[in-house]
């Protein structure tokens, strides 16, 4: 009897002990669990947080690199400067300007310009459909311009016969226009263009003496 009543006593207490190790199994397994999704939870939120750092980083990057395009990439202007050999049944000479006001060269550069003599005004339109241009000029070959040289572009325009016309331009009635288009590749392999227009005469006038039209002056 004592025998089996020692037997029952520890079957009891096998059972008391295997029932509180499996609750203490359940309750570490549960923290385990816990602190997995916890940690998994931390994850993705320095994840997230990683994500949001790095698209500023890439943002300022991309920022600095857009600046140093605009600040160091070339700038090309094309300007009249002179316009001689202003007598009758003699052929004009214009002298074009083309100048790099950037930091770095102006690629496969290429100009197409033209002359005619209008009235005063004119609008674009008219100015492109008048039917006897004094010429039309252009680049013989693509040219590079460096930074801050000049570069001088001359083009002789057809004899002017009269002159009642040379005095029109001189007393402002009519004008000598000269327009162009610029197109060049900047050092970013970005395709660059100016257009200009400017135009000789007027009171006053001297053969050195130019003014921007109301048109057809812009660029990218």
């Amino acid at each position: 009897a004592a025998f089996k009543n020692q037997l029952q006593t520890d079957n009891q207490t096998e059972q008391r002990e295997r029932r509180e190790y499996e609750t203490g199994e359940l309750y570490w397994t549960r923290i385990a669990a816990f602190a997995a999704i916890v940690f998994s939870f931390l994850s993705i939120v320095l994840s997230g947080l990683t994500l949001v750092v790095l698209d500023k980083t890439l943002e300022v990057y991309r920022g600095q690199a857009e600046m140093m395009r605009v600040t160091e990439r070339a700038y090309v202007y094309a300007r009249p400067m002179t316009v001689t050999d202003f007598e009758p049944n003699k052929a004009p000479t214009i002298q074009i300007n083309l100048d790099n006001k950037g930091l770095t060269p102006a690629y496969g550069l290429t100009l197409r310009s033209w002359a005619a003599i209008g009235i005063y005004p004119v609008s674009f339109e008219k100015l492109q459909n008048i039917e006897q241009h004094l010429s039309l000029s252009t680049l013989p070959t693509e040219m590079t311009v460096f930074p801050n040289i000049a570069n001088m572009n001359q083009f002789e325009t057809l004899p002017i016969q009269l002159s009642d016309t040379i005095a029109a331009i001189k007393d402002g009635t009519d004008r000598i226009y000269v327009w162009g288009h610029v197109a060049y590749t900047d050092a970013y392999r970005r395709r660059r263009f100016r257009n200009f227009c400017f135009m000789f005469g007027g009171k006053g006038w001297e053969a050195n003496t130019f003014n921007a039209c109301p048109y057809h002056n812009d660029a990218n």
